[in-house]
């Protein structure tokens, strides 16, 4: 509840406290419990997805590969952690940067915060974009990989839209996370004439 208070404090709006026990009522109580009913449902929603993820992160984490994950909505950190994949991933980035910032049917806003997260992934690595590969399933971040000059964009197809991932800048395209192969070598990355293996 204090962290709901503090929110609320910093944009000028007073709730009385309430009681713990509060789920529906206008209180600071009754949101902090709708908060955390909202972030469970969440979780059961999202982490069966992230079985690929781990699998994929430990393979990166065998060839010592800098990794980083993001997400447009906050609790990245929290997610990954009941997903089972903190600890395994180098950089977590999550959506607070951005609070306050009205980005619904704003693509370009859309694609400014992806751009800012992509490269503030690429910052806290230590590592040179044209040495890196993005891996997302969002339109937005497709973009930000192609214009950013990324070495290699990976897109995962979850809604049957493959041709416009292409479209918005994907090198190849696959279903599920789980046909992403690793391979290591001496060649870069530009070199490889197909880094991955897509099994469909």
């Amino acid at each position: 509840p204090d962290g709901v208070a503090d929110f609320l404090a910093s944009r000028g709006i007073s709730l009385p406290r309430g009681v713990p026990s509060d789920t529906g009522e206008d209180t600071v109580c009754g949101l902090a419990n709708r908060q955390q009913q909202l972030y469970a449902d969440l979780v059961d929603r999202e982490v069966p997805l992230f079985g690929a993820m781990v699998a994929l992160a430990r393979k990166l984490r065998c060839i010592d590969a800098a990794t980083a994950t993001h997400s447009s909505s906050p609790g990245c950190p929290q997610v990954s952690e009941v997903a089972g994949v903190d600890g395994l991933l180098d950089v977590y980035i999550d959506g607070t940067a951005a609070d306050g910032l009205s980005i619904a049917g704003n693509p370009l806003l859309v694609v400014r915060l992806e751009a800012a997260h992509v490269l503030d992934a690429a910052r806290r690595l230590g590592v040179n974009p044209q040495r890196t590969v993005i891996v997302g399933d969002t339109e937005a971040g497709l973009s930000v990989g192609r214009d950013g000059g990324f070495a290699f964009v990976i897109g995962v197809d979850r809604t049957g839209c493959t041709d416009r991932l292409f479209q918005r800048g994907a090198d190849v395209v696959v279903a599920d996370l789980a046909d992403i192969a690793v391979r290591t070598g001496d060649k870069r990355i530009s070199e490889i004439p197909n880094p991955l293996k897509s099994y469909g």
